[in-house]
């Protein structure tokens, strides 16, 4: 099962989160702040992080940046109200940028796709099937 860290401040958006994807498979952990998000990496090690942009304190371009730097193999997935910064080049290292919308299957896509990608070249151990 892999591991997914959600770095959203909205209560509301991480529930959906742990709840959407729980019910995929995956085990879902949460940050509710960049700098929770760092502690998090480093204690739980994570498949894949989801990272808001708008975050308190630390905005999202710069926890991308502490986070690759600590693992520059960690597959970031950015999920941004924010479309407009998907053509700024400072997210453009991130595995994937997916806009966020009431529907969750772009970003479970990207997932998967990201994730299949890093079994793909050897970083990640082959995850079971997703539960239909």
């Amino acid at each position: 099962m892999a591991t997914i860290l959600v770095v959203e401040d909205d209560p509301h958006q991480r529930l959906l989160y742990r709840l959407e994807l729980g019910d995929d498979g995956y085990w879902v952990i949460e940050a509710n702040t960049g700098r929770e998000a760092l502690v998090q990496v480093k204690e739980h090690s994570p498949d894949l992080v989801i990272l808001d942009l708008q975050l308190p304190g630390m905005d999202g371009i710069d926890v991308l940046w502490r986070l690759l730097g600590y693992d520059a193999e960690l597959p970031v997935i950015i999920h941004s109200g924010l479309d407009h910064l998907r053509d700024n080049y400072m997210t453009w290292i991130a595995s994937a940028f997916v806009v966020k919308s009431s529907n969750m299957d772009p970003l479970k896509q990207a997932i998967a796709r990201v994730l299949n990608r890093q079994m793909e070249n050897g970083y990640a151990e082959p995850m079971f099937e997703k539960r239909a």
